[in-house]
C-alpha cells in the first residue's frame, strides 16, 4: 500500500463519471468553444465533498459562457455528493482535480 501515488485515469474517471450524471450542461455551453472547466474537490472519507474550487479564477471572472459552464459542474459535484470511492485509497482521493468539457457531454 502507497498511499502518495496519485490515482490512475480510471479511477479519476470514475469519480467523475458519478459528478457528470448531475452535470446539466448550460444552453449557451455548446457554441462556446473551448469550456472545459477545471475544478479541485476536497473530499471527506465518507465521500462527501468539503470543498469544489474553480480552477481558471480569472476566465470565470471574464467569461460569461466560462462562468455558466463552471458555475454548473460546481453545482453537480455538491449535488452528487457523496461519491462511492474505495475507502482504502481515501489519501489518493481526498483532493482531486476534475476536468468537465460541456462539448464532451453533449457528444459534440
Amino acid at each position: 500500500h502507497v498511499p502518495d501515488l496519485p490515482l490512475s485515469l480510471s479511477e479519476i474517471d470514475a469519480i467523475r463519471a458519478q459528478i457528470e450524471r448531475c452535470w446539466n450542461v448550460p444552453a449557451g455551453a455548446r457554441d462556446a468553444g473551448n469550456l472545459i472547466v477545471e475544478i479541485r474537490v476536497q473530499f471527506a472519507p465518507n465521500g462527501q465533498v468539503l470543498s469544489a474550487q474553480i480552477v481558471e479564477d480569472a476566465r470565470y471572472q471574464n467569461d460569461r459562457f466560462y462562468r455558466a459552464a463552471a458555475d454548473s459542474a460546481k453545482r453537480a459535484v455538491h449535488q452528487c455528493s457523496p461519491i462511492k470511492a474505495p475507502p482504502t485509497k481515501y489519501e489518493r482521493w481526498r483532493e482531486v482535480r476534475l476536468r468537465f468539457n460541456p462539448q464532451a457531454m453533449l457528444g459534440l
